[in-house]
């Protein structure tokens, strides 16, 4: 079961892909969907192998899983307590 999502994963073209999102995706995007592209474009053209984000709701890691890139995407949750 590993070796076919392993060649399944490797038979995607990424490039092509996350393009045809690009276009698809309806235009004017938020703030973090433009930052999301902008980070997947840049692990595209650098190799990057993975790309990590901090969140305190997981919306951007959600845009970023939404433009497919190649590596894994490492969020960090995090929130703020305050205290009386």
């Amino acid at each position: 079961m590993a070796e076919t999502a392993y060649l399944a994963e490797n038979s995607i073209a990424y490039q092509s892909l996350f393009d045809q999102l690009r276009q698809l995706t309806p235009r004017p995007t938020e703030t973090a969907e433009t930052l999301a592209m902008s980070a997947v474009a840049a692990s595209i053209e650098q190799g990057a192998g993975a790309i990590i984000v901090l969140s305190t709701s997981g919306i951007s890691a959600r845009f970023l899983s939404k433009f497919r890139p190649q590596c894994p995407i490492i969020c960090g949750m995090f929130s703020i307590l305050l205290s009386s």
